[in-house]
Formats: C-alpha cells, sequence, structure tokens
C-alpha cells in the first residue's frame, strides 16, 4: 500500500487576462464541489475542487522555463496547494511549508512532528494536514500558528476535505489507516460523526451537493450523508482502490488496482460502464481527471487513457517510458501529467499528441493548475516554472534539467 509519490502543482501563465480573488465555496456547497476548478485564481484543494476532478478551464502555454525552486528537509511526496499567492507544501520531513509564489522564498514552517504524505486543505484562512502519527493539525494561513489538531488511531495518507453544511458549520473529512471516515468541526476540531472500514483509506474524501463518496483497501465505493455520515450506498469493486476517487455530476469515476476504470452513477448506485470491458490494464494507482466529455488516467503499464466520459469508450492512449502512478490534470484542450521515466508531459486533449515534455530526472505526480507551474519532486524541492503563450509558439518541444534558482 504505501508508495513512494512525488507530486506536481501546475499553473498556467496568462490563462485569463483579469486575476479574480479566491472565493469559498457557497452554501450549500453542491454546485462548486462538482464543477471544475476557477481557473489563474487558485488551488486550494488536492486535485483542485472538492469534487477532486483535477479539471480547470482556461488557456496553458505550451512549454514552459524555470522560474525557482525551493528544497525541504525531506521528501515532498504530495501536490502542493496554492491560495492567495501562498503555495503550502507538505514533506517528510514532518514540516509544512508556506513559500511565496511569486520567488519561492520561505514565509514560515510548521513541524507536526512526524512524516507527512498527502497534500494540504486551505479553507477559510486556514490549513489542515494529518501526518503518519494520525494527527490533524488546522494552522492559520497568514502565519503557521497552531489553531487545533485533532489524534487519529493511525497514520493519515490522504488530503483532507471540506463542506459548508449550514451557515455556522463547516466540516472537514479526513480518512486514515484506523479504516475510519471521520468528519470534524472546521473551526474547533471536534468530531461531528465517523464512519468505520473495514481496511485503510489512501485516499481524500470527494464531495458533491450533500454526499461525500471515496474508496479504500476493503474495494468499495462508500457514498455517505455529509451531514451525518450515514450511509447511503456501498458498491463492491472488485479491487481495492488506492488513490481518491472524482466526483463530477451525478457520477463518481475511479480506478483501482484491479486495472479498471469506472464509471458509477450515484443515483442508480451501480456501475455505468468498465474500461476496459472484458480485461484490465494498469493497475490504476492515481485518480481521473474529469472534463465535460473525456476521462484521463494514468497506469502502472507506463500508458496514459483517455476514454470517453459516457460510454468509456477508448479514445486514445499515450505511452511513457516508465510507470505512470500520478493523477493528471486536464487545464482547457490539455493534459499534464508525469511518469516514473522522470518527465513531465503536456497532452493535446483531444488526440493525445505530445505537445511538450521536460526532463526532471525523478519520478512525477500530484498536479493543480492556476498562474504558473509548481512541481514538487522526490529530491526534496519545489521547482516553479512560469509558462508563455506568445513564448510558446517559437519554442522546443523538450527541456532538460535546467540551471535551478534555488531557496532553502
Amino acid at each position: 500500500m504505501n508508495r513512494i509519490k512525488i507530486p506536481l502543482v501546475i499553473f498556467s501563465a496568462l490563462a485569463f487576462a483579469a486575476i479574480s480573488a479566491f472565493s469559498q465555496f457557497p452554501n450549500p456547497p453542491a454546485p462548486a464541489s462538482s464543477k471544475k476548478a476557477p481557473s489563474n485564481i487558485d488551488w486550494p484543494v488536492f486535485r483542485g475542487n472538492q469534487g477532486l476532478t483535477g479539471a480547470a478551464d482556461g488557456v496553458l502555454a505550451d512549454d514552459f522555463e524555470l522560474a525557482w525552486t525551493f528544497t525541504s528537509g525531506g521528501e515532498i511526496g504530495s501536490a502542493p496547494i496554492i491560495s492567495r499567492g501562498t503555495i503550502f507544501a507538505a514533506s517528510a520531513d514532518g514540516k509544512i511549508y508556506a513559500l511565496s509564489s511569486e520567488k519561492g522564498n520561505k514565509l514560515w514552517e510548521f513541524d507536526t512532528g512526524a512524516p507527512l504524505e498527502a497534500s494540504p486543505l486551505y479553507f477559510k484562512d486556514t490549513v489542515y494536514a494529518g501526518n503518519q502519527k494520525g494527527i490533524l493539525y488546522a494552522l492559520e494561513a497568514g502565519t503557521g500558528k497552531e489553531k487545533w489538531k485533532y489524534s487519529a488511531e493511525d497514520k493519515i495518507a490522504g488530503s483532507a476535505n471540506f463542506a459548508e453544511v449550514s451557515e455556522k458549520l463547516s466540516l472537514v473529512f479526513v480518512g486514515g489507516y484506523d479504516n475510519i471516515m471521520r468528519a470534524l468541526d472546521a473551526d474547533t476540531g471536534k468530531e461531528a460523526w465517523q464512519y468505520a472500514t473495514q481496511n485503510y483509506i489512501n485516499g481524500s474524501p470527494s464531495i458533491s451537493r450533500d454526499m461525500l463518496a471515496f474508496g479504500g483497501c476493503d474495494a468499495n465505493l462508500r457514498i455517505l450523508k455529509i451531514s451525518d455520515g450515514k450511509e447511503i450506498a456501498s458498491i463492491p469493486m472488485g479491487s481495492y482502490i488506492p488513490s481518491s476517487v472524482s466526483f463530477c455530476d451525478d457520477n463518481i469515476y475511479l480506478g483501482h488496482y484491479g486495472g479498471n476504470l469506472f464509471s458509477v452513477s450515484v443515483t442508480q448506485n451501480k456501475i455505468i460502464w468498465q474500461f476496459p470491458k472484458d480485461s484490465s490494464v494498469g493497475p490504476f494507482m492515481g485518480s481521473p481527471a474529469v472534463s465535460r466529455d473525456k476521462v484521463v488516467i494514468g497506469g502502472q503499464d507506463s500508458k496514459i487513457y483517455s476514454v470517453s466520459r459516457a460510454t468509456g469508450e477508448l479514445l486514445w492512449t499515450f505511452d511513457t517510458k516508465g510507470e505512470v502512478k500520478s493523477s493528471p490534470v486536464i487545464f482547457g484542450g490539455k493534459v499534464v501529467a508525469g511518469s516514473s521515466d522522470g518527465r513531465l508531459y503536456i497532452l493535446n486533449l483531444d488526440n493525445g499528441a505530445k505537445l511538450w515534455s521536460y526532463e526532471i530526472g525523478s519520478e512525477v505526480s500530484g498536479f493543480a493548475v492556476t498562474g504558473e507551474m509548481i512541481i514538487a519532486t522526490a529530491d526534496k524541492r519545489v521547482y516553479a516554472f512560469k509558462g508563455s503563450l506568445a513564448r510558446s509558439q517559437n519554442s522546443k518541444s523538450e527541456f532538460r534539467n535546467p540551471k535551478q534558482i534555488e531557496n532553502k
């Protein structure tokens, strides 16, 4: 179950002419949870939005140049997040780092006392992150000062997510290796409810309307009510689900270790389609990205797959030179993906053609998109790349290990 995740966060430059300030999801959370992340604003949660769809509208440049790097004290095995010009990254050295998105200088750090595997969450000026001791911390986003902490019974390997249940109550949700999904008061850390499964929960829960969905090592897709944790459905999927599921509109999309990708209807509580239909590929260790009409996922067979969102029919594949454990991102008409071949790729969403690649020399996973591109890798570094639409028209298609502008 344990695996090295080498994250990546991506932000496209010049996506829109105007940059808006980040606004919280409305109450109730239903519409925002299933929509794509707002582009060129923020990427405050793993996979960009409450539904964990890994998709946003906008215009992504075809290539990028290194702007800065930051070196932490341990491997960064999850994607950073960004809000209001600050990047938050979680490291295996047990620290949460806040960095300036402009130059990469450290604004603050907080030591949790144990390695961190998952991306932080930003919600209402608070950063939430859980560590391998099973402690979820809530920190002031501006200062890193501890607001509260909650102790689970085993390690936390997935990111937290959030929902505004009422005008007076917001909840954060997190699962762990004690087999329990929990809802906590976002302001106080007081437990609102818990739901027990039969095995580890690796991923982050995804949210749409009044529902929460997640998989785990017991091979079941669980759908719960966010208000009280009562089970709506438990659907056997045939193999364990190592990553987060994507919740978009009335469907949940997920890949599992058995090597299949699924679409599941939450109105019918049943599987709508399976890819491939009569065989398997993969295994799939990452989450799918979901656009209006396509679902994109990477497999450990070194391929990136795009299928029809409506039918599961294969549209195209792209071959990398290593296992793809990462979760791709769809930004406008492009796909960003990483591979254990040490390369970051930008592909055409319509046909899978390679538009750009960058050799960083380390396995890559985890992406986000908003105004510039950021990578966190196993060499303990966060890399920030800036893209230009004008420059991308007359540029090389591949770059290798550029000179680094390094912060510590």
